[in-house]
């Protein structure tokens, strides 16, 4: 990450008194990196000598894998099929396309889950497994707890109840001593889903009872519980029933589920441009003062850019 503060100075516009205003960093810094390092059509590309830097994006990774890159670039050859090449690349006067070397293998990238499900409790009696399944939707996890009994299907929609709105006075009624009383921010809109797809297409099979040894040094017997279950009908896969016999991984997994979905949940942001310039400096609206000058300031220099005269 580049040290933007330094690119563009650590103070702000003096304050009046002679003083300034230390420069605090906004949502528009990552519009400075990427003008550090982006290409225009004034770039003189004879004088770069750094490597270029680029982004692959991988649109066809799923859940709940491991991925290992290696990448090449290619750049149209505008003289292919011409004789306007040098001796020394006569080779390429027929090759549209200028092929580069692979990189070298990445360090193996894990997509997350956005979908599992956890075998916790069982009525021995009846079979019946308490089952919680986790959901990530909207940039949220959820979770929902279902009873499953032999040959039921894992999980289903579960709609969500609303929350009821809070007083739009209370957020503002101490701004300036009372002086803005009254006075709210557009409604924000929301990302909680009117409901979830706990589906998992998986359907429980059986559950079966375990004795086995477990133990690093001194080994001790355990009794419990295998979830059987199986996503198309001919492979079983299976679950031990109850967290403390999960493995190490599946105990991590839960834990951290578990924990992301009591942080608190940021509502979506109404982008509309009477939101974007609305609002009072200071009051907690989309841009305050400074983002606002930030804006103009990211404004101007895109404009010498476009008009030649480049970085000062």
């Amino acid at each position: 990450m580049m040290d933007t503060l330094g690119l563009y100075g650590s103070d702000r516009p003096g304050d009046g008194r002679g003083g300034s205003l230390r420069r605090t960093p906004t949502s528009n810094d990552v519009y400075y990196d990427f003008d550090e390092v982006s290409f225009t059509r004034l770039t003189d590309f004879s004088k770069i000598r750094e490597p270029i830097l680029f982004w692959a994006h991988d649109d066809t990774s799923e859940p709940n894998k491991t991925y290992r890159y290696r990448v090449r670039l290619g750049v149209f050859n505008p003289v292919a099929g011409t004789n306007q090449l040098s001796e020394q690349s006569i080779s390429l006067k027929n090759k549209v396309i200028l092929w580069s070397d692979y990189s070298d293998v990445t360090d193996p990238v894990e997509i997350p889950g956005m979908s599992y499900f956890f075998a916790r409790d069982i009525q021995e009696a009846a079979k019946t497994i308490t089952v919680t399944v986790c959901k990530y939707v909207l940039g949220h996890w959820y979770s929902e707890d279902f009873k499953i009994r032999q040959g039921e299907v894992i999980g289903d929609v579960v709609e969500i109840e609303p929350e009821k709105p809070r007083n739009p006075r209370s957020r503002n009624q101490d701004i300036l001593g009372g002086r803005f009383a009254g006075i709210t921010r557009p409604e924000e809109k929301t990302n909680v889903p009117e409901e979830i797809d706990y589906s998992t297409g998986a359907v429980m099979v059986d559950a079966t009872p375990m004795n086995d040894w477990w133990g690093d040094k001194t080994l001790r017997t355990r009794h419990y519980y295998d979830m059987l279950y199986s996503f198309d009908g001919i492979n079983i896969d299976h679950m031990p029933v109850g967290t403390k016999y999960w493995s190490k991984n599946m105990q991590s997994t839960y834990s951290s589920i578990a924990r992301l979905s009591r942080e608190a949940q940021e509502p979506f942001k109404d982008f509309s441009s009477s939101r974007r310039r609305g609002g009072l400096p200071g009051l907690g609206g989309e841009y305050d003062g400074m983002e606002m000058y930030d804006e103009m300031m990211y404004e101007s220099q895109m404009m010498d850019g476009m008009g030649g005269r480049g970085r000062r």
